[in-house]
């Protein structure tokens, strides 16, 4: 899998990795689309890369693409985190959380 597809809302917890960057899921809000279908939006945490610093992003059940930056680091331009251009998807790797764990 190369991009996040979720068929149903995933639990609070889950853990999304993406090379060596790991995204953890902290919360799910009702959404209701243009066409006026109802979904959720998916709010994750995860760690800078490049600087370190915590941050969140919001993705829908299914998402092309994740942020791997925090903004500050977005808006510098970079290269790729990797340093170079992918030429083939990434491999994402999906842990559901356990039971008992988060909210």
């Amino acid at each position: 899998m190369n991009h996040v597809d979720f068929s149903k809302l995933p639990s609070i917890g889950t853990v999304i990795s993406l090379d060596d960057q790991s995204y953890e899921l902290i919360g799910a809000e009702p959404h209701t689309r243009k066409d006026g279908s109802p979904t959720h939006l998916l709010t994750w945490t995860s760690d800078c890369p490049r600087c370190g610093n915590p941050f969140l992003l919001k993705t829908g059940l299914v998402a092309k693409s994740l942020n791997r930056r925090c903004e500050p680091c977005r808006a510098r331009a970079h290269r790729p985190v990797s340093g170079k251009m992918r030429s083939e998807p990434v491999s994402v790797i999906v842990t559901t959380a356990q039971a008992g764990r988060g909210a």
